[in-house]
């Protein structure tokens, strides 16, 4: 649906919405997306670390500390 709106208005979902919704939803919008980003990145973290725990029988704090650098490191690419 968000790529018929924007082919109709040519405006994307979030300009649509900034035009219509007042700050705090705006805000309240934003803090969702971010804790979702949040929620994937853990869950990417937590299953590197699994599987390098039952990979190479790494124990799980360094295994995540292995996967967080890693995704950090490809982030800065």
């Amino acid at each position: 649906q968000s790529a018929k709106l924007g082919i109709v208005t040519g405006r994307s979902l979030p300009e649509l919405l900034g035009a219509r919704l007042g700050t705090g939803a705006r805000r309240a919008y934003w803090a969702q997306a971010e804790l979702v980003a949040a929620a994937t990145d853990i869950a990417e973290v937590i299953g590197g670390a699994i599987a390098l725990n039952l990979l190479f029988g790494l124990p799980l704090p360094i295994g995540g500390l292995i996967v967080g650098i890693a995704a950090i490191a490809l982030l800065a690419v």
